[in-house]
């Protein structure tokens, strides 16, 4: 694909499997016919071998085209999220309907072999190269990157509990956010983050590392990731225990919250993150 996007290409390998599974499907009414063609009156029909039902694409080719549709929107989801995002939320409903909802969605009121023909008809005509366009240009190169960092601005505002006003407290010079947690005791008695807070932690580190890496500290996003694939890969808590991800960024752990320490440089870069782009979501 290296002169073609992946709508395109996506697109050619459409209409080559559309006009393989509709070739099938004739080749398999043929072999049904045969099958009941006069000379075998010894045969139950009820119970054909070759089933005129194997002919029925319908299914396989509503099921692939859907399939086709979820991973464009999210390769773009990741290929236009920011830069250290790892995606973009895309709001995906608008987009179905456009392109394949319009046939793929059955009515009530219509029987499933008129939805069928119509759903078909409109798997024909079905354009990922299209799909692909309408992404990127709604959500392709900077517009993308702005729209990430508002949705990662809005996160982190309700993932560290930020309300206007509210007073800034400082330990050993470093600006203190804390987080809630919950810890459970294990089967070897020792405490470790819970379930309910495992993919919120990872998404809030996330989010954080996306700050870092557009405030230009690398060392900071870099080691917030490893910090974040150790608590996946082990959950374990202990009380009090300092995490130093980088010279900016020192994390304490508590059963009940993790408190994050920033340096004064950092907090500043973290505020003016905040401050430009939850902005900027609100008034979209």
């Amino acid at each position: 694909m290296t002169d073609r996007n992946i709508g395109q290409h996506y697109a050619d390998v459409w209409k080559r499997y559309i006009t393989t599974m509709e070739a099938h499907a004739a080749a398999m009414d043929e072999v049904h016919q045969a099958e009941c063609q006069d000379g075998c009156g010894a045969l139950n029909r009820e119970y054909t071998v070759f089933d005129e039902r194997d002919s029925d694409v319908f299914k396989e080719v509503d099921e692939k085209g859907k399939e086709i549709f979820d991973r464009l929107v999210h390769y773009a989801q990741s290929a236009f999220a920011p830069p250290g995002s790892q995606r973009l939320d895309i709001d995906e409903s608008k987009l179905r309907q456009e392109f394949i909802g319009r046939f793929a969605d059955r009515d009530r009121d219509i029987s499933y072999e008129d939805f069928k023909k119509k759903a078909m008809g409109g798997w024909r005509k079905f354009d990922p190269a299209a799909v692909w366009n309408e992404l990127e240009k709604n959500y392709g190169g900077q517009q993308g990157v702005e729209l990430g960092y508002q949705q990662i601005a809005k996160k982190l505002v309700d993932y560290f509990g930020i309300k206007p006003g509210q007073k800034i407290e400082t330990k050993a010079g470093c600006v203190v956010l804390n987080v809630r947690v919950y810890s459970e005791r294990r089967y070897n008695n020792q405490m470790a983050l819970a379930s309910s807070s495992d993919d919120e932690t990872a998404k809030g580190l996330s989010h954080l590392a996306t700050v870092a890496e557009w405030a230009d500290d690398t060392e900071s996003s870099i080691y917030l990731h490893q910090y974040k694939q150790k608590l996946r890969s082990n959950r374990s808590l202990v009380s009090r225990e300092r995490i130093p991800i980088s010279e900016n960024i020192t994390i304490i752990t508590y059963f009940n919250r993790f408190e994050f320490r920033f340096t004064p440089e950092f907090a500043g870069k973290l505020q003016q993150f905040i401050s430009t782009y939850a902005a900027a979501s609100k008034a979209a």
